[in-house]
């Protein structure tokens, strides 16, 4: 009895060893190596320096962690499927831009960018790709687009705040978020691309401009994208508008849930195609006020039906 039980502490005795083995396996200086990717440290004192070495060593599953720290950059996604995550509990502020590109499956998640100059892009721009999240981030006071995500499919924009953009009145610039050319990967709103839970204020244009396919606009607040110049530059809160990359204005797209109040037009849908490319929009639930400076709540304009 006594010999069977020393044989089960030492087996059990070798079970821990090997789990202490297997996991310095893993663990190579400040990166630590999960099932399905590297963690890899980014800031003062940690394996990278800046989130554009991390981003150059990161290949797919990979995440960079960023702590603490203001970091001087234009940082570029080199591959897909990477995660680029502030440190939980730090918010690192990036001078400059995050470009995820073409990069599919990518995260851009807990950042403040407070000065970027990005005429005609944004502080975090995605183009063409998929599966892609841009959430809790803080953006400001940048020549350009808060957010623009564009000829993107199941995407998620969510949980950020975008304020006090600038730029030239007419393109894109000095929007809050601009979501264009979307589509769904199968014809579905789950897999098209979702905007909500985000705070958009003061920029000097439009807060939230869509254009494509399949788009949910969901729990937003979006107020006081206005200026003394609002009737010149002709602010709205929501909008769909334009033809961008072949797709006209907005089919099947839902907004709802969303407190909008205080624009030149506060939810202003453009038709600029037939009926039917104009069809199956769904605007409901939302709260809708204005003030003096403001023209109208909801505005469904030419030959939507």
């Amino acid at each position: 009895m006594n010999f069977k039980t020393i044989l089960v502490q030492s087996g059990h005795e070798r079970f821990l060893m090997g789990l202490l083995v297997f996991g310095l396996l893993f663990l190579h200086g400040a990166e630590l190596q999960a099932f399905g990717g590297t963690t890899r440290q980014v800031g003062s004192g940690q394996t990278y320096t800046t989130i554009q070495a991390c981003l150059n060593a990161a290949v797919s599953g990979d995440t960079c962690n960023v702590h603490a720290g203001t970091f001087n950059e234009n940082a570029t996604f080199q591959s897909s499927g990477v995660t680029l995550q502030a440190n939980p509990g730090d918010q690192p502020v990036v001078n400059g831009s995050i470009e995820i590109g073409s990069n599919a499956n990518s995260v851009v998640d807990g950042f403040t960018i407070p000065s970027f100059s990005r005429s005609g892009s944004g502080a975090i721009h995605a183009y063409n790709t998929t599966g892609g999240i841009i959430r809790n981030n803080i953006v400001s006071s940048g020549l350009g687009a808060g957010i623009y995500v564009r000829l993107c499919t199941n995407f998620k924009v969510y949980g950020n705040t975008a304020h006090g953009m600038t730029g030239s009145a007419g393109g894109t610039d000095a929007d809050g978020l601009v979501i264009t050319s979307a589509n769904s990967t199968d014809g579905t709103y789950a897999h098209g691309v979702r905007v909500y839970n985000n705070t958009v204020y003061e920029n000097h244009q439009d807060g939230v401009i869509i254009n494509g396919n399949w788009l949910s606009i969901y729990n937003n607040l979006v107020h006081d994208n206005i200026y003394s110049d609002g009737l010149s530059t002709h602010p709205d809160g929501i909008e769909c508008n334009g033809i961008s990359d072949g797709y006209t204005g907005c089919i099947h797209t839902l907004v709802y849930n969303n407190v909008v109040y205080d624009q030149s037009q506060n939810i202003y849908f453009e038709g600029y195609g037939t009926a039917a490319e104009n069809g199956d929009i769904w605007i409901f639930n939302n709260v809708v006020f204005t003030n003096p400076v403001s023209s109208t709540g909801v505005d469904l304009a030419n030959s939507i039906e």
